[in-house]
């Protein structure tokens, strides 16, 4: 395996366990986030426990969605792309992220934009930029694997 590919694993993998993080983040929290108390003017005491709870049922569920996502990375870094080279891995893992974490970055820093909150839109970007050059690193990859048996075909 090249050194270019073991880049893009290492930024890949990193962008997967940031996105099981915030997937476990979500599903145990008991309450909002210091954002969400910024951004709605309201401390967790104030709000209304019917309320709560359906803020705490969309946390799961939003967790659920972030640990899927990351759960589809593991397996697609793992088989199709480290151990069977498969050319359509190249573009769904950093697809699949670039998916969930372009949504994340426009909703928090809209809410940070709007409210004034200090939203975290900054692990998002992070993210998605670290996506993006894992992506690059493994076309380079490629490119250079392909370069390489095309010179051998010819010998």
């Amino acid at each position: 395996m090249s050194k270019a590919k073991i880049v893009s694993i290492i930024l890949y993998s990193i962008v997967t366990f940031i996105t099981a993080g915030t997937g476990l983040k979500f599903i145990t929290a008991s309450e909002y986030f210091t954002y969400h108390a910024q951004a709605s003017g309201m401390d967790w005491t104030q709000v209304n426990p019917g309320l709560q709870l359906l803020m705490l049922a969309g946390f799961k569920i939003v967790g659920a969605g972030f640990l899927t996502v990351a759960f589809c990375l593991i397996f697609m870094i793992i088989s199709p792309f480290s151990r069977h080279d498969q050319r359509w891995s190249y573009f769904a893992i950093p697809l699949s992220g670039l998916l969930l974490w372009s949504i994340i970055f426009i909703t928090t820093l809209s809410v940070a934009f709007t409210t004034g909150a200090n939203a975290p839109w900054g692990g998002s970007l992070f993210c998605i930029i670290t996506l993006l050059l894992g992506f690059i690193v493994s076309l380079l990859a490629s490119a250079a694997k392909k370069n390489n048996e095309n010179k051998e075909e010819l010998k």
